[in-house]
């Protein structure tokens, strides 16, 4: 994916400074960097950066208020910046603040480039999306039927259609279950679609990845018993209440397997899909589950 412009890495670590420079090169991107969070603001007015590597704790201005002024400049800079937050274990509640702040991502250090390359190339495909005059038009399409349907304007004059949702949902798509050869495929179709998707190789770390991401609609795709698929779907609703968001929870069975719906539905799951994955039927489920996240 060819991208031209820079990319910022603020910490005053000069170790990880240099550590996050050649990663990126190796990556095959360009990168400023500085130690001093202070001079992040010339760097954004001085250079076309739209995405940022940030630690967390600095001295003189840790990340969350770096973000907070950044946030604050948008609007005279004339563009988002994407900031993905790098911390460390020990930090975590201080980036979920980041992330409700503003952030796009969070990521632990040490930084590895097998999660740092395909987090970078979904949000510069974002990016490019957002350039796109049909996706600002979809956008804004979206936004006047979302008022309309606030105002009590007819039914007719609200519907949606069906391209314009992945452009306007800015959330990504969590598919649980990556250990299954199959879930690789299944996110092509959404991807294609426009949809930004999140996959999560195991289901012990879906709760670190779903609460460090504003995510409202998974997928879960895992062969397990009823009892530990169950499990799984209260811990996701359960986490999905303490953010409070309207989870849109979408579970694979087995053939075979239709009449577990009643009970993991009693658990948190909003509906059940057969294996294999009808490849329409899933995406007209997931563009069905954005509209819900939007309120509409």
């Amino acid at each position: 994916m060819a991208y031209s412009n820079p990319i910022l890495v603020v910490d005053d670590s000069e170790l990880a400074l240099e550590m996050g420079k050649d990663l990126l090169d190796e990556c095959g991107f360009k990168s400023i960097a500085t130690l001093d969070p202070l001079t992040v603001e010339g760097h954004l007015r001085n250079s076309p950066v739209e995405i940022m590597l940030l630690d967390m704790l600095m001295p003189n201005k840790n990340g969350l208020e770096v973000i907070r002024d950044i946030r604050a400049i948008e609007p005279e800079l004339g563009r988002q910046i994407m900031i993905f937050v790098i911390t460390g274990l020990q930090d975590r509640q201080m980036a979920l603040e980041a992330l409700r702040a503003g952030a796009y991502f969070y990521m632990t250090k040490p930084l590895r480039k097998e999660a740092l390359l395909p987090s970078l190339q979904s949000c510069i495909a974002q990016l490019e999306q957002s350039r796109d005059p049909a996706t600002l038009d979809a956008s804004r399409a979206l936004r006047d039927r979302i008022s309309a349907a606030r105002t009590g304007s007819s039914a007719a004059e609200i519907q949606l259609r069906q391209p314009e949702i992945p452009n306007a949902y800015p959330h990504p798509i969590m598919i649980v279950g990556g250990e299954d050869p199959r879930t690789g495929a299944m996110a092509i179709p959404m991807l294609t679609k426009g949809y930004h998707v999140l996959e999560c190789p195991r289901s012990d770390n879906m709760l670190v990845l779903f609460g460090s991401h504003p995510v409202d609609i998974v997928v879960l795709n895992v062969r397990l018993p009823l009892e530990p698929m169950s499990r799984i779907c209260e811990q996701l609703r359960s986490a999905s209440l303490a953010v409070r968001r309207r989870l849109s929870l979408i579970v694979l069975v087995e053939p075979g397997q239709e009449g577990w719906q009643k009970q993991l539905q009693s658990m948190g799951a909003t509906m059940c899909m057969p294996r294999p994955v009808d490849e329409p039927a899933l995406l007209q489920t997931v563009d069905w589950a954005a509209r819900r996240a939007l309120g509409l």
